[in-house]
This record gives structure tokens, sequence and C-alpha cells, in this order.
């Protein structure tokens, strides 16, 4: 943190909902020192674990906020207090007169109200000069906006200097306005959306469609004034108040006022339901956080500094497994045994920058589950929730538990858009040969994408002499070799990807994964000779410090930084499609 921003290196966050969690990730993802309170004991609990999500948004690494044993401590040492409260005037003039009478004299208090005025809620403080409303834009880890207003020049000037420097975007208001400005034109426009809804002159999702198809294409970039502006044509906006002024006035005349009822109330749930399409709130958030961060990463100025950091070189297919068949809670509580958890693991990994899962799924008491019924439930749980863009890779690996014939069954039941397939168990026996080869075969030519699993270079050499006479397909594969075993502890030895790539075929596609915080190591040397990259719980736990990582998507995370360093980037799940013959363009 340079010298100027020094005077506001250390934030506390008080209230642990969702615009307070969004704006710790920003903050901390800024190298700032974060402290929260929020008075629920779950919110407290959970809160560090909602952040890292919002980071994984942002591409930052995963740090936390500390946890404050009390409201009084978490800010008696802070520079500026956030303070994100529910919107009652009674409890935040309660609320900022105790954080006031708390905090060191210096420190700033911002309000993130979203419609309450500062006289309103800074009544009943001492100093009413050093709280300000700063109200973000939803959700301010990716939306620039902060709109600021307070009663002393000075330390609005300085708070809004604070924020442009951490690369907000804020708008100091010259007087207090209920909503302050962006949600007053925001609740403007979804005033005339309920009216036309209540007229029945159009559907949600065409409403919606006409804003986003529409005018939301040009409001990313140019405001009200702007557009109007560029309206009049080459006289620009003088042109335009005295030409096509009148027609503004007859529209504003027409505009309506819904009258908010239980039949409009009904016809908005019903209406949003149908547009949504049955998706689950956290793959919307999912989506919609994906979209917000495409847009800010295509702006020229990100597009220019992508220049310099990315070389143009192949991007690297980068696949998470989040939980294997032998590993349980007692060995990290956050392995996926469930569906739910699994769809959970997906949706954040997604984010993270994953583009395929590779999954197992376990029976009642936690162990390996060779069962296609299972798997079509997990599926479903996971497309429910992130939608049909990541490639999802199903296990046909025996745990210990299953026998050639079952693993084939099995996979031969489900039909999976991609398996992975282990040589050294389907093909260890060449009374095996015929059967796993014709189900190799089958599953090509139905358009499944299979993955060979190869734990040593011999297993690579037994694949190309069966590729040789024809017992699996012989076109272009995707293969993966397993650096590393289950051991205590388990280390992978990055010197040990020689010895398989002596033994590849030109044709061939290839990926790692690696047991052990050498994980990172691996996936760096992968990504440096062209090849691609699988992590998560299923080979390995830690970080590369030795410490247990959080999560998957923390994994994830660190193996995008190590393929960037290398001078790649990661595929998007649509070019993973591609990749791995999913799509029209088979392998190449």
């Amino acid at each position: 943190m340079n010298e100027e921003t020094r005077d506001m290196q250390q934030i506390s966050i008080i209230g642990g909902g969702i615009i307070g969690i969004s704006w710790a990730a920003y903050f901390l993802s800024r190298g700032l020192e974060v402290t929260v309170w929020d008075p629920d004991l779950q919110a407290r609990v959970e809160f560090n674990s909602r952040v890292a999500s919002d980071l994984v948004a942002l591409g930052a690494k995963p740090v936390g906020a500390v946890i404050a044993s009390s409201q009084a401590d978490a800010v008696a040492q802070v520079d500026l207090v956030i303070e994100c409260a529910p919107e009652s005037v009674a409890l935040k003039r309660k609320l900022l007169r105790e954080l006031q009478d708390a905090a060191p004299e210096h420190t700033v208090i911002a309000s993130s109200t979203s419609s309450l005025t500062h006289s309103d809620i800074a009544a009943e403080v001492t100093v009413p000069g050093r709280v300000v409303i700063a109200h973000p834009f939803n959700p301010p880890h990716l939306v620039p906006l902060v709109e600021i207003y307070g009663p002393d020049p000075e330390v609005v000037a300085k708070l809004a200097s604070f924020f442009r420097r951490i690369g907000k975007s804020p708008v100091v208001m010259q007087k207090e306005m209920v909503g302050h400005i962006a949600n007053r034109l925001s609740s403007a426009l979804w005033r005339e959306a309920l009216y036309l809804l209540q007229e029945g002159v159009a559907s949600v999702e065409d409403i919606d469609l006409a804003v986003t198809a529409g005018p939301g294409r040009r409001w990313a970039f140019q405001g009200p004034f702007l557009t109007y502006h560029l309206g009049g044509g080459r006289g620009g906006i003088r042109h335009y108040l005295e030409h096509l002024g009148p027609s503004q006035k007859y529209r504003w005349a027409s505009l309506g006022e819904p009258v908010m009822n239980e039949r409009l109330k009904n016809q908005v749930i019903a209406g949003v339901e149908k547009a949504t399409r049955g998706q689950a709130m956290d793959q919307l958030f999912v989506q919609r956080d994906r979209k917000l961060v495409a847009m800010l990463q295509g702006s020229p100025e990100a597009e220019h500094q992508r220049m310099y950091q990315i070389k143009d070189a192949a991007p690297c297919l980068l696949m998470v497994a989040p939980n294997g068949a032998r590993r349980g809670h007692a060995d990290h509580p956050a392995i996926s045994l469930t569906p739910e958890a699994l769809a959970r693991d997906a949706m954040e990994c997604f984010a993270a920058g994953a583009a395929a899962m590779h999954l197992h799924v376990r029976d009642g008491e936690g162990r390996h589950l060779l069962d296609a019924s299972a798997y079509r439930e997990a599926l479903q749980a996971i497309r429910e929730t992130v939608g049909e863009e990541l490639v999802l890779q199903v296990t046909s690996e025996a745990g210990g538990r299953y026998a050639p014939d079952e693993q084939r069954r099995v996979i031969a039941e489900l039909q999976p858009e991609a398996v992975s397939l282990s040589v050294r168990e389907l093909f260890s026996k060449p009374a095996e040969h015929m059967a796993s080869g014709e189900l190799c075969h089958s599953l090509a030519g139905a358009g499944s994408s299979i993955q060979y699993i190869l734990y040593s270079p011999e297993d690579l050499k037994t694949f190309n002499a069966l590729r040789q006479v024809g017992v699996v397909p012989d076109t272009p594969s995707l293969l993966l070799f397993v650096l590393g075993r289950y051991e205590k502890p388990p280390v992978a030895d990055p010197a040990r990807l020689p010895s398989f790539l002596a033994h590849l075929d030109a044709r061939d596609h290839w990926a790692v994964c690696a047991f052990g915080p050498t994980e990172g190591e691996c996936m760096a040397l992968a990504a440096r000779k062209g090849g691609h990259a699988r992590v998560g719980f299923e080979n390995n736990l830690w970080r590369p410090d030795g410490k247990l990582a959080a999560s998957n998507a923390e994994l994830v995370g660190l193996a995008r930084e190590r393929i960037e360093a290398e001078g790649r980037r990661v595929m998007t799940a649509a070019e993973a499609r591609r990749f791995m013959g999913l799509s029209r363009e088979a392998l190449s």
C-alpha cells in the first residue's frame, strides 16, 4: 500500500451480510487489513468462507478477515468503518453513535445505506462530519460505483480519494437525497417495468430483454445525458432538446403508476420464475458475477493490460477433482460427499476458473460408489446449480471395491459425456482387453470424451500398444499422468514428468495430477511443457506452504495463477468442450 493510502490501511466491517462480505472481499483483494463484526454468531463463523467465493470471482489470492471478539474491539484501532446494518433509521442511529464512541477520533464511519439520508441516521452522533454515506452498488466487489455524501467537504474528499486509489468510481453528491442517485434511477425504471407488466404490455422476460438487448448495452459505458447528447445527432444535446424535447414530454405524460397489489406480486413472481427457468439462486449469482467480470475485463484498459501479462499461447484445460474415492471428512471437512456438496464445489470452482470437473460419488456411509443412478443424481444437482457449461467427467475407478466387469457395466449404462478410464485397472489382464476395448469404442462412437488414466510410463507404453493393435480407438487421445501416490506424506516429484513425455504419441493431449503440496509446482511444469492440469482434494489437500487449503476453489485459483505465470491462460468451459471433443469440433 502506498504512502497516500496508509491512513486508510485498517478497515472494519460492521455487518456480515451480503454487502459486508462483498466489501470485505474487495478491500482484502487490495491488500488492506479487514476486521469484521456481526452480532450473529453464525454470520461470524461463515464470514470468511463466503468471502472466499467473492475473492475467487475477483481472481484474488485467498485471504481472510479478522473476526473481532466484540463490536468495540472491531473498531478500536481502525481508520475506516464500513457500516452494513439493516435499513432501519432507529437501528443505524444507535449503531453509529456506538461506533463513533468506540473508534479513534480520526476514524471515518461510512454507512452503506441504500436509501436513508445522512440527516436521518447521523442525528445522534457527537461528530456528524466524520459520518459519511458511502453507498456501494451491488455487488460491491465487482461494481465500481460508490455514492458519497457528508457534511464535511474535507472528510468527503479524503474518502473519495481513497476509493479512487483502490479502483472504485466514487460519485460525490452535493445534496443528500433519499435513494441517492443510482437507486433513484433504478427505481424509476423498475416502477415503469411494473406498470408495463400490470398493463399487459409485455412479459417479465421480454421487458428484461428490452433493457439488456437495447439501452442496457449503452448504459455500461454512457449515462443518460451522454446517451441523449448522441441521440441529437451532429447537433448533440442542443439539437435534441430543441427538436425532440416535446416527444419526451409526450412520453413522460404516459408514464404509469403501478398498483402493488397481490395480483401484481403474483405476476412478478410467476414471470421471474418462468424467465429464470428454475435455476437456483446460487447459479444465478455465479452467472451474474462471471458476466460482470467478463465485462470489466473486456474494457480496453484491461485488454491492454492482459496483452502484456499473458502471452499468445495455447490455452490450458484446468480440471478440478474435488473428492476422489478414499478421502473423507476426517481428512478435510470440505470433502464433497453428497450431490449438494458437489454442486457447491462445482459452482465455486467454476467461478475460480475450472472448465471441467472430475467427480466420484459416495454411498450413505461415505464409501466410494459406482452406481449409474447415484451418478445421475449428482450430475443433475450440479447442472441445476452451474448450468450446462462446465464439463462433467465421471470416474470408473475401482477404488478397491469393484471388478472390471462392474466398472464397465456402470459406465455403459450411464453413457456419460466424459469419463476417465484407468488403463491399469481395465486392461491389466489380456482376458479383459476385448470387453474393455469394446467399451472404449462404444463410448467414442457415442460421442463421449475419454481420458485415459496412466500411473506410470509403463502404463503409457501399454496404452500405446493397445491402440496400435486397435483394442482402443486409434485416434488422438486425452491422457492423465498421475504424479505421486497415496503415502504419508504424499508428495509428487515433478522430475517424473519427463519419463512420461518420453513415450508420448505426438497426436495426444495430456494433463497431470499430483499428490501433495508440490501440486502447484507440477501444474506449472505441465503448463510450461504444453500440457494441462487437474487439481483438487482427490490428490492434494495442501497449499504450497504446507497448510491445508480452505477449499477446492482455492486450489483451482492457485493453479490458475501458476498457469498464467507460465504465459498461458486457462480455457473457458466452451473451449474445454471443443478441446475434449464434446462439440462439432473434435480433438485436434
